[in-house]
């Protein structure tokens, strides 16, 4: 720190254990205690776990609209399957002869439908 930087003295409240670590820290690095305390201040980004936060939060959002989005397309390509002419004459087919089928078996049925029909004329 230059000498000419101001400084102001502050008297702070450590736990034994605080004390301990950043004499242990000045002896190992070879630098004041207060050097020790100004690095940690300065390491200390109040920001930085925030923007980790939100970006984890953001990769996750991003990943969740791209499983959506494939999802979707999915979705829509089945749709599309499900209502294209061909799957509709498919669906007709099936009715048809489904109710023939019916009808074959049942076929007091279709003398009552005759009469329904025949009196509407």
């Amino acid at each position: 720190m230059p000498a000419r930087e101001r400084v102001s003295r502050r008297h702070w409240l450590l736990a034994p254990e605080h004390l301990e670590k950043v004499r242990r820290i000045s002896k190992q690095e070879k630098i004041s205690g207060s050097e020790v305390v100004r690095r940690a201040i300065e390491a200390y980004d109040l920001d930085s776990g925030r923007d980790r936060d939100a970006e984890a939060a953001l990769e996750v959002m991003v990943e969740s609209i791209r499983v959506t989005r494939s999802e979707l397309a999915a979705l829509q390509k089945r749709l599309d399957e499900t209502m294209s002419h061909a799957y509709r004459e498919r669906v007709r087919k099936q009715v048809r002869d489904d109710v023939r089928a019916h009808l074959v078996t049942h076929p007091e049925e279709l003398d009552a439908l005759a009469d329904y029909f025949g009196g509407q004329r």
